[in-house]
C-alpha cells in the first residue's frame, strides 16, 4: 500500500472518530434535553387538578404554552437524532404554530405565521435538494428524504438507505465504500476505492425465495447477481443485454402478491428446498399467451441470472389450464358452471385462530367469500415441479408480499373441462 493511501486511510479513521465523539455529545445533549422536559412535566401534572375545578383564562394558557415548549422540546430532539435539514424545519414549524395558538398576535401577525409556515411546506416538498445537506456526516441519504428530495435516482437512493440501516457500526467508511461500487463521497479514502469485488454468497442464496425478494428489491444487487452481457431470446431472436443497458427489472416485487403453479400438492413442499441448483421464475400472460421465462443457477454457492427467454406458449406447458382459467376469471357465467356443488372449504376457526375449519360453499356462498382472482398474468416459480397439460389437477396459490395472505385454488380436469373442487384461505 502507497504512502498516500495509508495516508488517506488514516484520515478517514480520524474524521470517523471525531464524527463518532460528536455523535457521543449529541445523545448525552439529547439525553439532558430529554430528562429536562420530563421534569417540566411535573409542573403539567400539577396543574390539571385546578384547570378541573376552578380554571381560568390565564391558567388554560399558561398549561398550553408549557405543553407547546415540551413538544418543541420532542421535535428538537428528533432533529439531533435524524441529523437532517427535515427535522429542523419541523422544529420551525411547531414553534410557528406554538407563536399563534398562545401568542395572542394581531391579524396580521397571524397571516404572515400562516405565510411563514405554507413557506416550510413549499420548501420542503419543491426545494429540499442536497445542497441543503442531505445527507448524514457519513454520507447516507437522511432517513426522512424521499428519493426526490435527495437528488439520488430511487433504486441507488433505496439501495444505499439499506445499506445504511443494516450496516455494523463497527465498520469503517472504507470498508462501506469497498463493498458498495456506487457510494459517492469526495473525500480521498473513496476515490481508492476503485476494485470492484466479486460478488460473495450470502445468508439469502440458501433458500431461493430469500434470494428471489432480495435480487427483485436491490439494484445493486440485481446487477451483482447477473451474467452481462445477458443472453436475451425474443421469440427465438437472440440478443445480449449489456450492463449499462439494464433496467432494475422488479419482477412480482410491485404486486402485493405472488402466484405459485403446482400439479400435485406434495410438489408444493419443493418451495423449502435449499439443495436446489436450477430454478425458472416466470411470468405468464393470460390474452397473448406469451411466457417470459428467466433462467437462475446456483454456482459456487450463489444464485445468478444467466438468460431471459420471451416466446409463445407452447403446446404441452400449461396452455390447456390457462386457457380455461382465463376464461374462468373474466366470465361469471362460465365460472359458476366450472365450480364444484359443493365446494370444499378451507379456512381459519373465527373462534379459534389456532384450528382449521373444514366446510363446503354452495355457488352463492362461493360469490360472498371469494377473493379477486389475477386476471391479466400469472406469476410462477419452477423449483423443478412439471406443470403439464397431461396433469388432470392444477393447484394456484397465491401468496401475499408482507401482509399476510394465503389462498389456494385445487382445479381437476373432469370430463366436462375443468373445474374449481377446493378453495383454501388461510390468510392471517
Amino acid at each position: 500500500m502507497s504512502n498516500s493511501r495509508v495516508e488517506s486511510h488514516s484520515r478517514a479513521e480520524l474524521r470517523n472518530k471525531i464524527i463518532s465523539a460528536a455523535t457521543l455529545l449529541e445523545i448525552l445533549l439529547s439525553g439532558l434535553v430529554l430528562i429536562g422536559l420530563l421534569l417540566s412535566m411535573v409542573p403539567l401534572l400539577q396543574w390539571m387538578p385546578g384547570l378541573l375545578f376552578d380554571g381560568n383564562d390565564v391558567e388554560v394558557s399558561t398549561f398550553l404554552q408549557r405543553a407547546l415548549d415540551i413538544v418543541i422540546g420532542i421535535e428538537f430532539i428528533k432533529m439531533l437524532a435524524k441529523h437532517s435539514p427535515g427535522s429542523s424545519l419541523e422544529v420551525l414549524l411547531y414553534a410557528i404554530a406554538r407563536h399563534m395558538v398562545v401568542g395572542h398576535e394581531s391579524a396580521m401577525e397571524n397571516l404572515l405565521s400562516v405565510s411563514a409556515i405554507a413557506l416550510i411546506f413549499i420548501v420542503r416538498r419543491f426545494f429540499f435538494v442536497p445542497a441543503f445537506g442531505a445527507h448524514l456526516p457519513d454520507g447516507h441519504p437522511a432517513p426522512d428524504l424521499s428519493p426526490s428530495q435527495s437528488g439520488i435516482p430511487s433504486e441507488e437512493f433505496a439501495a444505499r438507505l439499506r445499506k445504511h440501516l443494516h450496516h455494523d457500526d463497527t465498520d469503517t467508511e472504507l470498508e462501506v465504500a469497498i463493498e458498495d461500487p456506487k457510494y459517492e463521497d469526495n473525500t480521498d479514502t473513496l476515490l481508492e476505492a476503485e476494485v470492484k469485488e466479486e460478488p460473495k454468497p450470502m445468508e439469502a442464496d440458501e433458500l431461493f425465495d430469500d434470494f428471489i425478494f432480495n435480487y427483485a428489491s436491490d439494484d445493486a444487487l440485481q446487477r451483482q447477481r447477473t451474467v452481462f452481457p445477458l443472453p436475451y431470446y425474443n421469440r427465438d431472436t437472440p440478443s445480449k443485454i449489456e450492463e449499462e443497458f439494464w433496467k432494475h427489472d422488479y419482477l412480482f416485487t410491485k404486486q402485493n402478491y405472488y402466484t405459485l403453479l403446482f400439479d400435485k400438492e406434495e410438489d408444493m413442499d419443493m418451495v423449502g428446498d435449499t439443495t436446489l441448483t436450477s430454478v425458472q421464475v416466470e411470468w405468464i400472460f393470460l390474452k397473448t399467451r406469451m411466457v417470459k421465462r428467466y433462467y437462475f443457477e446456483r454456482k459456487r454457492g450463489m444464485w445468478m441470472l444467466e438468460a431471459i427467454n420471451l416466446r409463445e406458449m407452447e403446446k404441452g406447458e400449461n396452455e390447456d389450464f390457462v386457457e380455461f382459467y382465463t376464461r374462468f376469471v373474466t366470465d361469471s357465467v362460465y365460472q359458476s358452471k366450472h365450480i364444484r356443488h359443493p365446494l370444499q372449504f378451507i379456512t381459519i376457526d373465527p373462534d379459534d385462530e389456532f384450528s382449521i375449519l373444514e366446510t363446503t360453499l354452495d355457488v352463492d356462498q362461493w360469490y360472498a367469500f371469494r377473493p379477486v382472482m389475477p386476471t391479466d398474468r400469472l406469476s410462477n416459480i419452477n423449483y423443478g415441479q412439471k406443470n403439464e397439460d397431461l396433469s388432470d389437477t392444477k393447484i394456484l396459490k397465491v401468496n401475499g408480499i408482507g401482509n399476510g395472505y394465503s389462498n389456494i385454488f385445487y382445479f381437476r380436469k373432469r370430463s366436462k373441462g375443468w373445474e374449481l373442487y377446493k378453495y383454501e384461505d388461510t390468510s392471517i
